[in-house]
């Protein structure tokens, strides 16, 4: 897994990003929905220890995918509240411009994007030689 060496600073910020973004948001998930709450506070401590697996450069391909995993998972989370709803939560149905969702959204998007680019390339068999795919 390759990535370039500005990844690694971008994905930090951004899991930070995302850590703080929520951790504004918390004392309000803790008085509407207690189980929103918990996903929240795990949330900021998943990405706080990739953003330190990151930064200290330990394992950055799985961590690279870990975070862009959990960013869209989060992703996922935000549309359900969004469009259907979750429990205790129905007042957030179609509230798409708040400021602090559409921030962590910005962060959780680019972490997708640098952990697709940082995947590595299918191999070919051209003409009985191995070759790297080049989709870039």
């Amino acid at each position: 897994m390759s990535a370039l060496p500005s990844t690694r600073p971008l994905a930090v910020a951004c899991l930070i990003g995302i850590a703080v973004t929520h951790l504004v948001d918390l004392p309000d998930k803790l008085e509407e929905a207690h189980y929103m709450a918990a996903m929240f506070c795990a949330l900021i401590a998943a990405s706080l220890v990739l953003a330190g697996a990151l930064a200290a450069g330990y394992r950055v391909g799985p961590a690279l995918v870990a975070a862009g995993t959990l960013s869209a998972l989060t992703i996922a989370g935000y549309v359900l509240s969004r469009t259907v709803g979750l429990p205790q939560l129905e007042d957030h149905v179609g509230m798409w411009t708040d400021p602090a969702g559409v921030t962590s959204l910005v962060f959780e998007g680019t972490l997708v994007v640098l952990a697709l680019a940082a995947l590595p390339l299918p191999t070919l068999e051209v003409g009985g030689q191995s070759t790297r795919a080049s989709a870039r």
